[in-house]
């Protein structure tokens, strides 16, 4: 039988849903609202731990010095590769939050009816959970600015105090990137006529500080790829199913999408998409790694598809990893026509 639909809310009821929150899942805010953020700052701890040879660290309670000190001894080992290491370890955290954030609006049965009210929930949550003072100070069509006070990351520092905060940009990039695609699809799943706006995507992040305070703009833009994220969607429900071999399926649909897509082709045509990575190769329009990690990705899902190798939870797990990794590096790429006609050209040839 069908559950009840989700209900709705704005960014006024905010304050209501956190108490209904708190009463259906018999949560407080002080603690176990937060727990995936606390989850999230063991995970960092975990990450500097394995990088600084430190086993203990992970058993060690966060404290803000004990962070910090981390973090020092960690920017002196890495110099000009910490911002980029650091703003990775972020991206990390902010996936794994972002699926304990929707996990927690599944339960409690709400879902935000557009991007201002997801934003303002969340930052509530962000600032109930002590990493500082969270506030929308801007809010366009193409951007957000995030202003944050006291933000946790430049507690106790003196001088450079924000020589961290390359953490929260990867962390608010991937958190958003994750959680605006995923409420956007829970929707339509739930409303035939969703009265939501859709929501757009972020393409990047920069803390742009003023004094102590951490200013995070947000550009954003409207989805490209969007039957190909539909197809990221359907396999993740698989994956909550166990049907694994569906996965599979899903994510191979949805990377032949992207590139039939990202080149103006009409995903149903019959071509090799095999030529269009091919041909993605040749003319350096991805990183060496992206192209390594298409061609295993598409072998182990055919692989699995045709019974060559077992379809697992794990394996599952890794193939959905590496989806999303895919189809974010194609959705954000530009192509201009010329490049999108030479290419269609070449398969054509073949």
């Amino acid at each position: 039988m069908r559950m009840a639909r989700p209900i709705v809310f704005a960014d006024s009821e905010i304050a209501d849903v956190l108490d209904q929150m708190s009463s259906k899942l018999k949560m407080t805010i002080s603690a176990d609202i937060i727990r995936p953020i606390s989850a999230a700052v063991k995970r960092l701890e975990e990450v500097y731990a394995s990088l600084l040879l430190l086993p203990e660290v992970p058993r060690v309670t966060m404290r803000t010095d004990t962070l910090q000190t981390l973090l020092g001894h960690f920017e002196a080992k890495m110099n000009d590769k910490y911002p980029g290491v650091l703003k990775d370890a972020g991206r990390s955290i902010g996936r794994s939050f972002a699926e304990d954030f929707i996990g927690t609006l599944h339960k409690i049965e709400r879902i935000p009816r557009d991007l201002r009210a997801l934003l303002i929930f969340w930052l509530e949550i962000e600032s109930r959970a002590q990493w500082g003072t969270f506030n929308i100070t801007k809010q366009t069509q193409n951007e957000v600015s995030i202003e944050v006070v006291d933000f946790f990351l430049t507690r106790g520092l003196s001088g450079r105090i924000h020589r961290n905060c390359s953490f929260m940009e990867g962390y608010i990039e991937s958190f958003l990137w994750e959680s605006t695609k995923t409420c956007s699809r829970w929707y339509r799943d739930e409303y035939d006529t969703p009265v939501t706006e859709k929501f757009p995507e972020p393409t990047s992040v920069i803390d742009k500080p003023f004094g102590e305070k951490c200013i995070f703009q947000i550009s954003m833009k409207n989805e490209e790829l969007t039957e190909a994220f539909d197809e990221l969607y359907q396999a993740k429900k698989s994956y909550l199913t166990g049907d694994y071999r569906q996965v599979a399926l899903s994510l191979r649909t949805a990377l032949e999408m992207a590139f039939k897509s990202k080149i103006g082709m009409d995903v149903s045509k019959q071509v090799s998409v095999t030529s269009i990575i091919r041909s993605f190769r040749e003319l350096n329009l991805l990183p060496s790694t992206s192209h390594n990690t298409i061609k295993d990705l598409y072998g182990r899902s055919s692989a699995i598809i045709h019974r060559s190798i077992p379809a697992t939870k794990e394996s599952s797990r890794v193939l959905i990893c590496d989806g999303e990794d895919v189809l974010r590096v194609l959705e954000l790429i530009t192509l201009g026509e010329e490049i999108k006609m030479e290419i269609q050209g070449s398969i054509n040839k073949t």
